[in-house]
């Protein structure tokens, strides 16, 4: 099974469809935001919800890092309004995506 399709499937089990189309579509509000990808293969064993964020910020851009940094925190303040409470680990950037782990309040549970 690939890992879209396992993804697929959790969402279906735990019925996250809105929650997943509604954090979704306020992450991709953020300016410089482009992409959403989840990664819920944890979700049955442990309360958290992992996701990258692919962006689209100029290296050009005077204030590239602050933007990046603006990015960061936009999220977090996003995933916030939907349950989600920033964990402990590293918020990774792999170039072009950053990757968030946040821990899920109960109505991510059903």
């Amino acid at each position: 099974m690939t890992h879209a399709a396992r993804t697929q499937k959790i969402i279906e089990q735990y019925k996250l469809n809105d929650k997943i189309e509604s954090l979704t579509k306020d992450l991709l509000s953020i300016p410089h935001s482009v992409e959403i990808e989840f990664d819920l293969d944890s979700f049955e064993d442990l309360p958290i919800v992992i996701f990258l964020v692919k962006y689209d910020i100029p290296v050009s851009l005077d204030d590239y890092y602050k933007v990046r940094h603006r990015l960061v925190q936009n999220v977090i303040e996003t995933a916030y309004r939907h349950g989600l409470r920033k964990s402990e680990d590293t918020i990774e950037d792999y170039g072009e995506h950053f990757y968030f782990v946040f821990y899920h309040d109960k109505s991510w549970r059903r």
